[in-house]
């Protein structure tokens, strides 16, 4: 016997099908950009100050250990790969990353000109 009918188990089934298939794009566009960031070698520290994620989160481009990547912190606690963050706030960084990007590039420009 089960507690629900089939409506309603198909339709959850479909939804979750849906959010995942959609979760595994958003993991192809987060190492897509990630990647794109290693093979530039930008290889500084920048975090969007001015702009807040989902939940508090702040988007930014660090060292993790010994492999640059783009990252999420929240308030105190140490920052993390984007690629390990709750969906939700991956799905808000993503539309962030031209601002990101260009961060990075203002980064770089101010160290040349030292």
């Amino acid at each position: 016997m089960s507690v629900l009918t089939n409506k309603t188990r198909e339709s959850l089934l479909a939804a979750a099908n849906a959010l995942n298939a959609k979760s595994d794009q958003l993991n192809d566009t987060i190492r897509e950009f990630d990647d794109f960031l290693a093979t530039a070698g930008v290889g500084v520290n920048v975090w969007l100050e001015s702009i807040t994620l989902a939940d508090g989160w702040q988007l930014g481009y660090i060292k993790l250990g010994n492999k640059w990547g783009v990252a999420v912190r929240l308030e105190d606690k140490l920052p993390m790969a984007l690629s390990g963050a709750p969906r939700n706030v991956r799905m808000d960084a993503v539309s962030q990353f031209e601002a990101l990007a260009i961060t990075i590039t203002e980064r770089l420009h101010q160290l040349v000109r030292g």
